[in-house]
């Protein structure tokens, strides 16, 4: 199930903004914040964390302007961000209040994809970034990960990140990165797509679960294939495969 849009006249919950919007005590949980001028994406991304108690919706700002001046040094918790808002730009937002207060975990949910906002959000101090048509479950799994300390994305921003630090295949560094591969070839063969579309997921923190949804696969062909990435890069370890990857992968 996507996000969807819950038009105001549909919904029963009464939206506060800012600081005001604080829920009863719960047992503790993950505290939930939004930087977002739509009102029904508000609305159902709230509905999406009380189907899970271990979430609590904590506050709510229409603007980046209006983050910046309630949030306290105090606040806890995930921080979804908005990118397209009326005013300051949500990448600007993003530098802002990840400097000032730094223990806020933010994350960026948006419908763009473009270059330019993946890379100035991650630079600007985005823990994640995922786009809106995402699963229900994908994202409650998503703040977890961001809640452990980790960083998240969705697979076709994965996929575009990797793209871009990887040297074009016409330049000379990606030649010589090139003739490394073939070399180890030699000795093993290369992972396939497939198997590299699931090591560059557990390179961001899914779990062979998170990896079965996200490429629609079962959790045993996940397995099967980190197998074969193991026999293929002659590793023993998670760690050992990605960083063997990188290197097969990155210039000289």
């Amino acid at each position: 199930m996507a996000i969807q849009k819950i038009p105001r006249e549909q919904s029963d919950i009464n939206l506060k903004t800012g600081n005001e919007m604080l829920l009863e005590k719960r047992s503790p949980s993950i505290l939930i914040s939004m930087v977002e001028d739509n009102y029904e994406i508000t609305q159902s991304i709230r509905g999406i964390l009380a189907t899970d108690p271990e979430f609590q919706f904590n506050s709510w700002y229409q603007s980046g302007e209006e983050a910046i001046e309630k949030i306290t040094p105090d606040q806890e918790g995930i921080l979804i961000m908005d990118l397209n808002l009326p005013g300051m730009h949500g990448t600007e937002c993003i530098e802002i209040i990840s400097e000032k207060f730094p223990e806020l975990k933010i994350v960026v949910l948006t419908s763009h994809d473009d270059d330019d906002f993946v890379i100035r959000s991650i630079k600007a101090g985005a823990r994640g970034y995922l786009l809106k048509d995402i699963k229900m479950d994908r994202l409650l799994s998503e703040l977890r990960v961001i809640h452990l300390g980790g960083s998240s994305m969705s697979l076709p921003i994965a996929q575009k990140v990797i793209q871009l630090i990887r040297p074009p295949a016409d330049t000379p560094d990606n030649n010589k990165s090139q003739k490394k591969i073939q070399g180890e070839n030699e000795k093993t063969n290369f992972i396939s797509k497939r198997e590299d579309e699931v090591l560059s997921l557990i390179s961001i923190g899914y779990t062979y679960a998170d990896v079965a949804d996200e490429l629609d696969i079962s959790p045993h062909t996940v397995k099967r294939h980190i197998e074969n990435i193991y026999r293929k890069l002659n590793v023993n370890s998670r760690s050992q495969a990605i960083l063997k990857r990188n290197r097969l992968t990155d210039k000289e």
